[in-house]
């Protein structure tokens, strides 16, 4: 499974915003394209096609940020759910390729805890109606908690990179 670590760095260019002069350094889209190249290799089930669809509509809403289009609200939610399918995706599709039950339960404690977040996340930017400014007590645990979740899988993908899948048996 090393095409994981090639969507483990791809997906660590979305996350990072290196901007100088405001302009971003690298590019949203080399780090999709990354995560989509690294998802090719991987088997064409189902929760893996979850991963690649997230990793296209990513793609999507960062060429759309890159041109500069209006729509803002559909580049963020854009960005959200590609990267919620991105980690639904992986964190199910690489179960029953794991040997290792401790990596299996590391796959799904990220997706049990990224569903959790973005649920709340979700529920915020509802409740406030779009504005979270006077949520911020809540939004900055949140985001916190977002970020040890995508260090967390990060690193994930780093280790099942290493190991040899097993068959899977479903």
């Amino acid at each position: 499974m090393r095409s994981l670590g090639l969507v483990g760095w791809g997906f660590l260019l979305v996350l990072l915003d290196l901007n100088f002069e405001h302009v971003d350094v690298i590019p949203d889209v080399i780090g999709w394209l990354m995560c989509l190249a690294g998802l090719g290799n991987l088997p064409r089930t189902g929760w893996f096609l979850l991963a690649r669809l997230g990793a296209a509509t990513g793609l999507v809403s960062a060429a759309a940020a890159a041109l500069d289009a209006p729509y803002d609200w559909f580049i963020q939610t854009g960005d959200f759910v590609a990267q919620l399918a991105l980690v639904v995706g992986i964190c199910a599709g690489v179960q029953p390729l794991l040997a290792d039950e401790r990596h299996r339960a590391t796959a799904r404690a990220i997706l049990t805890a990224s569903v959790g977040i973005d649920l709340a996340a979700l529920a915020l930017v509802l409740l406030g109606g779009g504005d979270t400014s006077d949520l911020a007590p809540i939004v900055v645990p949140l985001a916190i908690a977002a970020l040890a979740v995508a260090i967390w899988f990060l690193v994930f993908l780093r280790r099942v990179s290493r190991i040899e899948p097993v068959e899977a048996t479903t």
